[in-house]
């Protein structure tokens, strides 16, 4: 499955200003541990998007955690993310291999990216 998210997601944290309050993406989050993470250590808003888990599995999994208002699983496709560009304050990218991290970026608005 690839390394461990959680490692994935600190070692990135740690070249970030993350501060309360902010709005930060976390695409391709899977099960929501890395949002738990971003929402309990830096108390962030984490919006964990994924195309393949239901955003209700992550949501029940976020209010167990007790980071139900803090942490939001949302479902949907890359190509048409359902944010307004400002919306945002960083993205995190992850994949089984590979974890990219933006703190500023601007919307992509062709479908071939």
């Amino acid at each position: 499955m690839g390394p461990n998210a959680l490692w994935l997601t600190e070692f990135l944290a740690a070249s970030l200003t993350l501060q309360p309050g902010m709005r930060v993406l976390d695409h391709g989050c899977g099960m929501g541990m890395s949002s738990v993470f971003l929402a309990r250590e830096f108390g962030v808003e984490a919006w964990a998007n994924d195309l393949w888990i239901p955003a209700e599995d992550n949501a029940w999994r976020f209010k167990e955690a007790g980071l139900g208002e803090q942490s939001h699983a949302v479902n949907a496709d890359a190509r048409a993310l359902p944010y307004d560009p400002d919306f945002l304050t960083s993205l995190s990218v992850s994949t089984p291999t590979t974890t990219l991290v933006w703190t500023t970026f601007t919307w992509a608005t062709s479908a071939s990216c």
